[in-house]
């Protein structure tokens, strides 16, 4: 009766859902599930229900494929390659050994700033991240590139949203202070309770840095009254029962964050392999059903996947490119070279160019350009391409060495994001 990718049929917990490529979602009771999935005959009203869902979501066309030369609207500044930890699963440790070392020099800053500003085109809202390493160790150039970037963008007509992301070890009050009255955005690292966190998240002698890192959080979280901070939490093979450290973090008075699959190889002991899907499945419902009970009891939170509005679609060029990786958004190294984005510096075959000529290599720019989701393998036929975008295109390269070849575990896993996602929406709207 309906076919994918058009339509997508899908159970969350005893409930059933059926989801239209245009954005359309359902609610389906147990007669309608049944026919839809050709196990009984349908009655004359299941039939003509369904006929009226055919012709709300007329099936559209593919919409038209984003321009290939759009205007850079994000840099990710890694300020340094320094760290105070060393965690297991970083993403140091796919860069080539030739990769830079170092603190970033205000020299470098400033000219990504305006390499910036200069390659925007007529975009006014720009972002920097300040990335790492960890970048509080090169404060005094977070500072100083905070002023000069507010500065230049006023004197060039647009804004640049800053935001910083941090281990939190050295969020003392003199840097929070800081940092919140010149309104950055924090993303904070924390991969759950002690037993959890401290697997991965380690100082260079082994010690675990869960008891020296939760009061800086905290106190962020406190300072900002629960505003404008995510706490990014990521999960390996070893560490599956994430729903748990979800709850975690709400006993802590953490309800802003997102909950990772980690970018690890595929021989890697972390990375998450096909035969991990049904555990894992089971925990985004749980969280699901973590979500829906404390919005229920008047406490809810924000889980950075569950965030799908059907009243607001993202747009069309959004849905095909994605974050716009080796396009929009750019990574600047200590040194000043360019990669695609932060998970691709140091890879072999990937720098762009350096900020310091302001030249990138045309043939890389042309390549991530064109690697829209209609480009890559599989996802023409997802019905979740429109939520997904993709995927990463980093992940795709480090698994299966091509970026237009998305690895299957990461779309499963973005399909029962979305499906647990959708599953909300229609509770949440059905009451």
């Amino acid at each position: 009766m309906f076919s994918e990718p058009d339509f997508h049929p899908f159970s969350v917990g005893s409930e059933h859902l059926l989801a239209g490529e245009r954005g359309g979602l359902y609610l389906l009771d147990d007669e309608a599930w049944q026919a839809l999935k050709g196990l009984s005959s349908a009655t004359d009203e299941v039939i003509k229900e369904f006929e009226f869902i055919r012709s709300r979501e007329e099936i559209r066309t593919a919409p038209p494929l984003p321009s290939p030369s759009r205007p850079l609207k994000a840099l990710c500044l890694n300020v340094s390659h320094r760290c105070n930890l060393s965690c297991g699963y970083c993403f140091a440790s796919y860069a080539s050994p030739a990769a830079e070392e170092g603190d970033m020099s205000f020299e470098v800053a400033r000219a990504a700033i305006d390499f910036l500003i200069r390659r925007s085109g007529d975009r006014k809202k720009l972002q920097v991240d300040f990335f790492g390493g960890e970048p509080l160790l090169n404060f005094s150039v977070v500072k100083e590139t905070l002023a000069y970037g507010r500065s230049a963008a006023e004197k060039s007509g647009k804004n640049i949203a800053f935001t910083l992301t941090t281990n939190a070890l050295l969020l003392n009050d003199e840097v929070l202070d800081f940092l919140n009255q010149n309104g950055l955005s924090l993303i904070l690292s924390l991969d759950g309770p002690p037993a959890i966190n401290d697997r991965m998240r380690r100082f260079p002698n082994k010690e675990g840095s869960y008891a020296k890192v939760l009061p800086g959080i905290l106190k962020a979280v406190s300072s900002r009254r629960g505003e404008n901070y995510y706490v990014r939490g990521t999960y390996t093979r070893e560490s599956l029962r994430f729903s748990e450290t979800a709850r975690h973090f709400l006993d802590q008075g953490i309800e802003n964050f997102s909950l990772e699959p980690v970018i690890a190889r595929p021989e890697s002991p972390l990375s998450i392999r096909l035969e991990d899907l049904p555990a894992i499945e089971e925990e985004y419902e749980k969280l699901a059903g973590l979500y829906l009970e404390r919005r229920r009891a008047g406490r809810p939170f924000t889980f950075f996947h569950f965030m799908i509005s059907l009243d607001t679609p993202l747009c069309v060029a959004r849905r095909l490119s994605g974050c716009g990786a080796g396009v929009e958004y750019l990574a600047v190294t200590p040194g000043g070279q360019v990669f695609p984005c932060h998970q691709f510096i140091g890879r072999d075959g990937f720098l762009m160019g350096n900020v310091l000529c302001g030249e990138l290599r045309q043939d890389l720019l042309d390549k991530f350009a064109v690697s829209h989701l209609f480009a890559k393998e599989r996802c023409p036929e997802c019905w979740a391409k429109y939520y997904c975008s993709g995927g990463c295109h980093a992940n795709a390269h480090l698994i299966n060495g091509d970026i237009l070849k998305p690895d299957v575990v990461a779309c499963r896993l973005q399909q029962k994001r979305t499906e647990c996602a959708l599953y909300i929406q229609a509770k949440t709207t059905a009451g």
